[in-house]
C-alpha cells in the first residue's frame, strides 16, 4: 500500500510539455533524437490532474512523514496492547485510507490527498514495531533468523513483482 500511488500517479497526471524539451546530455538518446523524428504523445485517458513535479513529490512524500512520526509511538503501543493488534489496526486503517483515495482526490484535490497520504503513513508506521514484537515473542530464538529472513525477503520480492505486474 506504500507504493501503490507511486505507480498510479504516473497515469493520473497530465503530461507536462515543458519536461519534453529537457535533454540530459548523460542519458542515452531516444529514437526520436537519433532519427530526427517527432512523435505525438498520446494522451493518457485517466490523466485529469495538472500537478507539477513538486506537487507530485509532496503528495508522495506525505506517506513517509506520517510513517516516520509513528514508529516510536507504534513500538510503545505494541508493547502495551500486543503486536497483533497494532499490526492489524495499522494495516486495516491503511487499507481503508487507500480505498478512500479516489474519493478524496476528486473532492479535495492535491491538498486533501496529501493529508490522506500522511494519515496512510500514520496507519502503516506502527505496523513495523508490531511485526517486530510478534517475531520476537512468537518465534523461538533458534528459528528466528530464518523467519525474519523470510518476512523481509518476501516483502522485497513482493515489491519487485508488484511493480513489475502493474
Amino acid at each position: 500500500m506504500r507504493v501503490c500511488l507511486n505507480l498510479a500517479i504516473t497515469q493520473m497526471v497530465r503530461f507536462n510539455q515543458t519536461s519534453k524539451d529537457y535533454i540530459d546530455e548523460n542519458a542515452c538518446p531516444s529514437d526520436e533524437v537519433i532519427n530526427n523524428v517527432t512523435t505525438t504523445i498520446t494522451e493518457k485517458p485517466y490523466a485529469i490532474f495538472d500537478w507539477d513535479q513538486s506537487t507530485q513529490g509532496l503528495i508522495l512524500s506525505g506517506f513517509y512523514y506520517g510513517y516516520a512520526v509513528t514508529q516510536v509511538p507504534g513500538g510503545y503501543l505494541a508493547e502495551r496492547f500486543g503486536g497483533k493488534w497494532i499490526l492489524g489496526v495499522g494495516l486495516l486503517s491503511t487499507a481503508l485510507f487507500t480505498f478512500l483515495t479516489p474519493i478524496v482526490v476528486k473532492i479535495g484535490g492535491a491538498t486533501w490527498l496529501f493529508v490522506l497520504r500522511v494519515l496512510q503513513g500514520m496507519g502503516e508506521g506502527p505496523t513495523m514495531p508490531g511485526l517486530m514484537l510478534m517475531l520476537a515473542r512468537w518465534i523461538p530464538p533458534h528459528e528466528r533468523s530464518i523467519h525474519v529472513a523470510l518476512v523481509f525477503g518476501g516483502a522485497q520480492i513482493g515489491n519487485i513483482f508488484g511493480s513489475f505486474m502493474s
